[in-house]
């Protein structure tokens, strides 16, 4: 039987603003592609 792990992740400062400019970019590359696909 498989089991999952679950962990959490706490970024520093500069850490997090990192991961939310990553976030936005591929939610505007994702939104991007489905507004084309429409």
């Amino acid at each position: 039987m498989l089991t999952g792990r679950k962990y959490r992740l706490e970024p520093t400062a500069e850490q997090a603003a990192l991961l939310q400019e990553l976030g936005d970019i591929c939610r505007a590359v994702w939104n991007t592609a489905l507004d084309q696909r429409r």
